[in-house]
């Protein structure tokens, strides 16, 4: 009988020997994709779960989102009302110090002249009250702005004076706070001029106004341009910028 059934095997033709391999092969296959569908059907569970937290979290972030523009935009309300009263507070110097323009170059504070720069045939009192009046008007705003002014003001009436920690040629430390009254040095007076020009520069530069180098003298002048810009903003007229920080303390 093994005989007979090796003779069999023998006589059997390649082709359905390939046959029947195939179909053996086939067989496997059909036996491997069966096994694996509870695999499938698993990993589609997976994917579906995923996708629904993904959307959830997708739907957290937009209420996020929306609360964070809600609660930026109330901030930039408070800042804005925040900074129109901080004009309104610095626009109240003018009641004290009035500065009126008499013409386009003559401007007065508190009734009293200051040229610009040419300080020949007026009273030295009257220049050195005038010049006090604009040192505390500018202390005062740089205070309520919570902007350091670069040459620190020494306010004493008609007896201020500026100091300059910033030129590197000044090596004697006791020159370097410079007299807004005559003393005797012209040139200490007139160099404690352009600081506080120079610092008045500053603080219409702070408020987005700029002005030339050839009207840097115009003291008055330049400290009213500085004060209108603060009534238009305390009457809502000129948009506040809310770039600009707002003063934490006013001391």
């Amino acid at each position: 009988l093994l005989k007979t059934t090796v003779d069999v095997r023998e006589k059997t033709p390649p082709a359905q020997k390939e046959i029947a391999k195939s179909g053996r092969l086939v067989c496997v296959f059909i036996i491997m994709i069966i096994a694996s569908f509870p695999l499938h059907w698993h990993t589609g569970d997976l994917i579906a779960q995923s996708l629904a937290a993904l959307e959830q979290s997708n739907q957290t972030l937009l209420e996020q989102l929306a609360l964070c523009e809600a609660q930026t935009a109330a901030l930039r309300e408070r800042l804005v009302s925040a900074q129109h009263l901080q004009s309104k507070i610095i626009h109240a110097l003018t009641f004290i110090y009035p500065i009126e323009m008499k013409n386009s170059v003559h401007f007065t504070i508190c009734g009293l002249s200051l040229p610009n720069g040419d300080f020949a045939g007026y009273d030295d009192e009257n220049i050195a009250t005038a010049l006090g009046y604009v040192s505390h008007m500018v202390v005062m705003i740089s205070k309520y702005l919570d902007v350091p002014l670069r040459y620190p003001i020494k306010y004493m009436c008609s007896r201020s004076s500026v100091k300059d920690d910033i030129t590197p040629d000044i090596s004697d430390q006791k020159t370097r706070e410079f007299p807004l009254y005559h003393r005797g040095k012209e040139q200490f007076f007139d160099f404690a001029v352009v600081l506080l020009n120079k610092n008045i520069q500053q603080l219409l530069s702070y408020c987005g106004i700029a002005i030339s180098k050839e009207e840097l003298n115009n003291t008055l002048r330049n400290m009213y341009l500085l004060m209108d810009h603060f009534a238009e903003q305390s009457k809502g007229r000129k948009k506040v910028s809310v770039d600009a920080p707002v003063s934490s303390s006013s001391s």
